[in-house]
């Protein structure tokens, strides 16, 4: 699912950092434009138990903290129709000016 997210990010031209290293933590895909980012969680039912879930919780509250901003996706909204469940991903990237790069092709 994560690498689905990653690869219709990138094929929009976004510049994505996957398993993005943060102290003894990982974000699942970061979004970058410079010294914009947006750290992206890819939640699934098959990984997200209970205790898992509320761990990342408590990861991304103390990321925010630090400046971080945060969305997060589920893998059935995902699945049943990326598009949808992608529009707050790409809103927060416009608010935050993070845009495609553009294509050096003529």
């Amino acid at each position: 699912f994560e690498q689905r997210v990653y690869e219709w990010l990138t094929s929009r031209g976004y510049s994505v950092i996957p398993q993005f290293k943060v102290g003894h933590k990982r974000i699942d895909l970061v979004v970058e434009d410079g010294k914009n980012r947006l750290a992206i969680e890819c939640d699934g039912a098959s990984y997200h138990t209970p205790e898992t879930w509320w761990d990342d919780v408590v990861r991304q509250r103390q990321l925010e903290r630090l400046g971080w901003k945060f969305c997060r996706i589920w893998g059935t909204a995902f699945y049943s129709d990326p598009e949808s469940a992608m529009m707050p991903v790409i809103e927060k990237l416009k608010t935050l000016k993070i845009f495609p790069k553009r294509s050096n092709c003529i």
